[in-house]
């Protein structure tokens, strides 16, 4: 899979070198899979999901497919205040993490198919970090 500026998500075939599909209705809307650019992506064997980050202050969640149109949306992870920078998979936790330009990282658990922060560290100008837990949404 591959992503970029032009919002498209390509399918590859890594042997030959050649486009399999791209995500493609009623997967996407005209076939983008965002509302600005994909800034990185990220893939879970374990439960054969990928993701993506968007510069538009989201990352989304789908379901890998070998066809464009049955990549559907799981879940779509916002509460960055800026772009999202990156995303990646942590197989130990079974969680999506996620980093912004706004100083921040999430750590995204599902006990189905809504996901929500279990963790979010932030830092700002001022060198300092704090880190919040769900559980009481407290600074630790």
């Amino acid at each position: 899979l591959t992503s970029g500026w032009d919002r498209r998500i390509v399918l590859w075939n890594l042997q030959g070198g050649k486009m399999v599909d791209y995500l493609r209705p009623p997967a996407a809307v005209q076939g983008k899979a965002a509302k600005d650019i994909v800034t990185d992506m990220a893939y879970s064997r374990e439960l054969k999901l990928f993701a993506y980050s968007s510069a538009d202050k989201k990352a989304y969640i789908r379901k890998f497919s070998k066809q464009g149109n049955e990549m559907l949306l799981v879940a779509e992870l916002s509460g960055h205040k800026s772009e999202v920078t990156t995303i990646a998979w942590n197989k130990f936790t079974m969680a999506w993490v996620t980093a912004s330009a706004d100083y921040s990282v999430a750590v995204w658990v599902s006990a189905s198919a809504d996901y929500s922060v279990a963790v979010w560290v932030s830092a700002s100008a001022d060198y300092s970090v704090a880190v919040w837990v769900s559980t009481q949404w407290q600074c630790g």
